[in-house]
């Protein structure tokens, strides 16, 4: 009986063991699926960011400083 008993208590340790390892892999596939979506989401605020233009007045809009009469 005993070894009855042992083999029962290793099989459901076995399968315990199997259902932790495999809830482990699934958690991670579902991180690792998150990091690259957050990775995707960064790489194109950084390509709109670049795409961002700054448009400079083509005439000159903005009064001259008025010079110094006094040479340095």
């Amino acid at each position: 009986m005993g070894s009855l008993a042992s083999r029962s208590v290793f099989a459901a340790a076995l399968c315990t063991g199997a259902a932790m390892v495999g809830t482990a892999i699934y958690g991670l596939v579902g991180v690792d699926q998150e990091l690259q979506r957050s990775a995707v989401a960064a790489q194109e605020r950084v390509i709109r960011e670049h795409d961002l233009r700054v448009v400079q007045p083509r005439g000159n809009d903005c009064p001259a400083a008025p010079r110094s009469k006094q040479r340095v």
